[in-house]
């Protein structure tokens, strides 16, 4: 019998998930399970480490050694022109804006860590240890609201919230646009705004990421 108790949270998360009806199934019971989860981490006997993440990932693409990152971690089998935090939907929680995955490996690398788009390897995935509803930089323009995803330059602590270590260079092509209405849509990939207008409709954005712990739990909000 699994015990529950004598495993990460990590290791609890994949026993569920593959228990379920696949990868398509798994996005579907995310919701269901966020509260569940997050009580568990509370009180598990020890939390998430690197070797839970090295193992469920390396079913899902390669770790490989990075200038100044160590070992990170990048997706095979996905789209060209893939991104982090576009193959799923945006769901509002008590919790703030809890980002709900489509790709087999979000469940992880949407909610802990940090991402980067590096120039050797594309996009690249930097293990990190408290889970939020997601890891994004917020921007607001008009009729728009964008989102990229925090680099390891991000960082969060309990006491101060979220602060960035050193200046971050603007990559336009990193962020995702779309209208204020759409932000919630199933299929929000389809209503991304096309590349070539997101230099423009950021130069017009304000940056509007909240993020603070409530009940132990960090939250994502765009203020």
């Amino acid at each position: 019998m699994f015990n529950f108790r004598q495993n990460s949270v990590g290791t609890v998360i994949e026993f569920i998930l593959e228990k379920t009806l696949g990868d398509k199934m798994k996005s579907k019971i995310v919701i269901s399970l966020f509260v569940f989860l997050i009580s568990f981490s509370q009180t598990s006997a020890r939390r998430i480490e690197f070797g839970d993440f090295h193992r469920i990932l390396s079913k899902h693409g390669n770790w490989v050694n990075v200038d100044r990152g160590g070992l990170v971690w990048t997706p095979i089998n996905v789209e060209r022109g893939w991104k982090p935090y576009t193959n799923g939907r945006w769901f509002w929680t008590e919790f703030g804006w809890f980002w709900d995955s489509d790709d087999p490996f979000g469940w992880i690398t949407h909610h802990y860590g940090r991402w980067e788009n590096n120039k050797y390897y594309g996009w690249v995935w930097h293990p990190g240890y408290e889970w939020a509803p997601a890891w994004v930089k917020w921007r607001v323009s008009g009729d728009y609201i964008g989102w990229r995803p925090l680099t390891p330059n991000g960082r969060f602590n309990h006491a101060h919230g979220l602060f960035f270590n050193k200046s971050v260079s603007i990559h336009f092509n990193n962020w995702n646009f779309v209208k204020i209405e759409k932000v919630n849509n199933r299929s929000i990939r389809r209503h991304l705004v096309r590349s070539h207008r997101i230099a423009e409709i950021y130069k017009y954005s304000e940056a509007v990421s909240d993020y603070y712990v409530l009940n132990d739990v960090v939250f994502c909000g765009a203020n």
